[in-house]
């Protein structure tokens, strides 16, 4: 059965997640530059952002082998970005939530779960 869903859906949550990363390392850095207080702490959670982002695409390539580990990175990475950078991870969050969900609910070829 074809994963091709389950595979976009990660590699497209997956760029968004590296994306608000960037976006969250770019706002650290402009707070570090006024002297904001906590700007490191902001930086260090966008390079996090940026993990789980990669995080995400990976799980979306492996759902093509092993839908159960593929769906689970994706789930995995989709609530943990969360943490790392909050509501900008909306997008790419749910994007990877949904593409999770897919390939753990979805049957595979022999008819199993």
């Amino acid at each position: 059965m074809s994963r091709n869903a389950e595979l976009a859906l990660g590699i497209v949550g997956g760029l968004f997640g590296i994306l608000t990363g960037i976006f969250a390392m770019f706002v650290g850095g402009l707070g570090g530059a006024f002297g904001a207080e906590g700007a490191e702490t902001v930086t260090l959670l966008g390079f996090g952002a940026i993990l789980f982002g990669i995080m995400g695409i990976v799980g979306g390539a492996l759902v093509t082998h092993n839908q159960k580990a593929g769906g689970a990175l994706m789930l995995i990475s989709g609530i943990l970005g969360f943490v790392t950078t909050s509501l900008f991870w909306i997008v790419a969050g749910l994007i990877l939530i949904a593409g999770g969900i897919l390939a753990l609910r979805s049957r595979s070829a022999s008819g199993e779960i």
